[in-house]
């Protein structure tokens, strides 16, 4: 996968570094957590012990870069991070609650490592991408959301403009622009003193390694959500979060749609209500082609709901 909008990194290596971050929560959990192996299973997707790096190579079988990592709400967070913060296709799936998360990982709510002191992309130190990123994304949501605004770093003005933080403080200081005293004892030298967004918009625009914040719709020419948008939320969200996050985008509800598309209103108002429905897989290459979404992703993604949720009310 190519970088887009001079993103210093793919998607690919995002993910491999979002991998490793699951993998020292995991070893953290399985440690420190409930001394109950079914809880460990349930976290990772797999059994735990194909991490083991003592296991023989064909039965671990690259688990450390094979296992679910999509179930894991840390993904989603980093997917619609990286989105806004590079500015791609999907750049409107991040949200306010990405934002928060965004910042609970920046703040430790994750481990920051394992207990052989391996540490996880999220930690300070070596400065690593998937930190990076989101601190790009914090930094551009600040820049765009004037409710969050609280001045940007410089350190946060290097991330946005894809510049060193040396090469920030001589431009800045050579085109007069300063900074406002805004001083942490526990803030790096980068992190000190901050930049109003008003000014760092004028000093970015100048930049050619900025790219600015699109405010194109999600929604194209022909009214309904584009498929880049549909992608994005089927990838990163469940399967009922994404059909409702595209209904809302659409601005129809499921009984209008199936009117629309002769098809059984309860069944798709139950689909979307996230319940046991019949299996009904023409309704489903239906939907997906009329929503522009990939007819194999979607019916995959919708039939392995409805088996999930048809064995979760058999067991209960």
């Amino acid at each position: 996968m190519t970088t887009e909008n001079n993103a210093p990194y793919t998607w690919e290596e995002i993910e491999k570094q979002v991998r490793t971050a699951v993998l020292r929560q995991l070893n953290s959990l399985i440690y420190f957590g409930p001394q109950d192996e079914a809880i460990a299973r349930a976290f990772a997707g797999v059994d735990p012990e194909l991490f083991d790096p003592w296991l023989d190579s064909d039965r671990a079988s690259n688990a450390d870069q094979t296992f679910p990592v999509e179930r894991h709400g840390i993904y989603t967070v980093s997917r619609q991070a990286y989105a806004y913060a590079y500015q791609t296709d999907a750049w409107f799936s991040a949200t306010e609650e990405t934002y928060h998360l965004a910042c609970a990982l920046l703040d430790g709510a994750y481990a920051l490592a394992d207990t052989d002191g391996e540490l996880s992309p999220l930690a300070k130190l070596n400065d690593p991408p998937l930190r990076r990123m989101l601190e790009t994304f914090v930094a551009r949501w600040k820049l765009s959301n004037e409710e969050y605004r609280s001045g940007l770093t410089v350190r946060e003005l290097a991330l946005l403009s894809n510049m060193t933080v040396p090469a920030v403080r001589t431009s800045l200081s050579k085109e007069g622009f300063k900074l406002e005293a805004n001083y942490r004892t526990d803030a790096a030298k980068d992190e000190n003193g901050v930049l109003s967004e008003e000014d760092a918009v004028v000093w970015l625009s100048r930049r050619r390694g900025f790219v600015p914040t699109r405010t194109d719709s999600p929604r194209g020419s022909s009214g309904l959500t584009t498929t880049a948008a549909v992608q994005q939320w089927l990838e990163t969200l469940s399967f009922t979060a994404a059909l409702q996050r595209i209904l809302a985008s659409n601005e129809t509800d499921a009984s209008s749609l199936a009117a629309k598309l002769d098809l059984d209103p309860v069944w798709l108002t139950n689909l979307a209500a996230g319940k046991a429905v019949a299996l009904n897989v023409d309704g489903l290459r239906q939907l997906s082609r009329h929503l522009g979404a990939d007819e194999a992703v979607f019916v995959s993604k919708a039939v392995h709901h409805l088996i999930t949720v048809e064995m979760q009310g058999a067991a209960a």
